[in-house]
């Protein structure tokens, strides 16, 4: 048990450094000081992420990500982490450390565009599909999604004629970038679509 709290404490610690290492001169890398008594949340909630998928390049999802700066923070390129962590059991049932979610865009040359919310606890992730219930999101089709390497239920609601919430339970959240390099994890990865 030991052993496993020393590799908690170094995946901590890594994850932390990581986020400093990248800082940038106006400090979008530090996730700002907040009162004793204002609860910062672990996630956007459904209508951050339908308002989210609006934006069609990096500079918008910047913008749009500065109003969370409480919630989350920007490690690196393409990557927001939340700033609330938790310990969780990887598919070898040993503990790790790691941020309740994050949000993910696309920021490789020639990449298809996409903005995720990835969650790491499955309470969570079913606070976000009973808001996204909420607003009227019901099952409409489920197929095999080639980008979380996992079956994807998607989601349609008559109140976002133009939206579709794609849902995927999988190890392979994001093709293998920054932390999810190697991870081996069970995440729960909404994705908005603008419906053509």
């Amino acid at each position: 048990m030991r052993l496993h709290y020393l590799i908690s404490l170094a995946v901590s610690a890594f994850l932390l450094l990581g986020g400093c290492a990248g800082k940038s001169n106006n400090n979008d890398a530090q996730p700002e000081q907040t009162p004793a008594n204002v609860i910062v949340k672990s996630m956007l909630e459904a209508e951050d992420l339908i308002r989210l998928q609006n934006c069609s390049d990096a500079s918008c999802v910047q913008l749009f990500m500065k109003k969370f700066n409480s919630q989350f923070f920007y490690p690196k390129k393409g990557e927001y982490v939340s700033v609330n962590k938790s310990a969780i059991f990887d598919s070898t049932r040993m503990e790790i450390i790691v941020p309740l979610s994050t949000v993910y865009f696309s920021t490789d040359p020639g990449a298809d565009w996409r903005i995720t919310q990835i969650i790491h606890n499955k309470e969570l992730s079913d606070e976000l599909i009973n808001d996204f219930a909420i607003k009227k999101f019901t099952l409409i089709d489920s197929f095999f999604y080639h980008a979380t390497k996992a079956m994807c239920y998607q989601y349609a609601s008559p109140d976002y004629p133009q939206q579709t919430l794609y849902f995927s339970t999988t190890y392979s959240p994001w093709s293998s970038k920054g932390m999810y390099l190697g991870s081996n994890w069970l995440c729960y990865v909404f994705e908005m679509k603008i419906v053509r």
